[in-house]
């Protein structure tokens, strides 16, 4: 709930202050208030980014951990490296390649869920979801799965 509040106080805030539509809400927001704003707002964004990259490439650091049994630090290296490299030879801009991990994980997690799933519901015992572990509900988890996947990759 607090996130949802303060996604529509700065969204309001932005549309409200700004004069033109930019990418990122804080830096037009910043334009209407001040330089003074900018700078804070440039570096909120920064902590932002950084936290969500960090976020993601943990994740993928988890996931390469777990299927080839190397440390994780050098694990996290593997998940992280290609895509900063890649940023800063200026191959791609850092929401887009924070687009496509967030694909690539959603992919990640439609192939791994539903077996996971499948695997544990053969254990004796009660169903882990009841009447709504079904067939049709999985094919249905997969299929939001991989809509989430396309809608991170394509552009708007």
């Amino acid at each position: 709930m607090n996130n949802f509040v303060l996604i529509v106080v700065i969204s309001v805030c932005a549309l409200l202050s700004s004069v033109q539509v930019t990418e990122v809400a804080m830096i037009g927001w910043s334009h209407g208030i001040g330089s003074w704003a900018e700078i804070v707002g440039s570096l909120f964004t920064i902590l932002a980014m950084l936290t969500t990259y960090w976020s993601i490439s943990l994740a993928l650091s988890d996931i390469v951990e777990e299927q080839l049994k190397l440390s994780r630090r050098i694990c996290w290296v593997i998940a992280t490296l290609p895509s900063l490299l890649m940023t800063f030879a200026g191959l791609g801009g850092f929401m887009e390649f924070m687009r496509l991990a967030g694909g690539l994980i959603a992919i990640l997690i439609a192939l791994l869920v539903v077996p996971a799933y499948r695997k544990a519901s053969r254990e004796p015992g009660n169903s882990l979801l009841g009447k709504w572990g079904g067939a049709g509900m999985q094919i249905m988890i997969m299929l939001a799965y991989f809509l989430m996947a396309v809608g991170n990759v394509v552009t708007i």
